[in-house]
């Protein structure tokens, strides 16, 4: 009995430093992402440099992937997370972040970290060469 309550609570912790390493990595990326591209606007038009709601979202996105292992609800929740993506994008100040975003949130969700690097890497290339000044 003892022995199973030690893999239960190994099994816990494991999971939430998983999840922290996945969130820390998405709020960096983030954070890069929103300072590239405060940099194409002056000063006067500048918002935010982190987007904390599509941290939020985007992490969201992340468990929920993780959490289910079939393909029929991590491709509804993709879609609809595309089309929400879409929609606030118009809303908000940092549209050029949301699409992006959110597909490297899928990415992180499926277990692609490799192309999730990759994204990362090339969404903060584009913005550091795409910078108006």
């Amino acid at each position: 009995m003892g022995r199973t309550f030690d893999h239960f609570w190994e099994g816990v912790y494991h999971a939430a430093i998983e999840r922290l390493v996945l969130f820390l990595f998405l709020f960096v990326v983030l954070l890069v992402w929103g300072w590239l591209n405060n940099r194409r606007f002056k000063t006067s038009e500048r918002g935010s440099t982190m987007p904390w709601l599509l941290l939020l979202l985007a992490f969201a996105l992340v468990l929920v992937l993780r959490a289910f292992g079939d393909e029929l609800v991590p491709s509804i929740s993709v879609a609809a997370a595309l089309m929400v993506a879409g929609f606030v994008a118009r809303a908000v100040k940092e549209r050029d972040l949301w699409l992006p975003g959110v597909l490297l949130a899928t990415l992180m969700g499926m277990g692609f970290m490799l192309s999730t690097l990759l994204v990362a890497l090339v969404g903060a290339l584009v913005l550091l060469f795409t910078a108006r000044r």
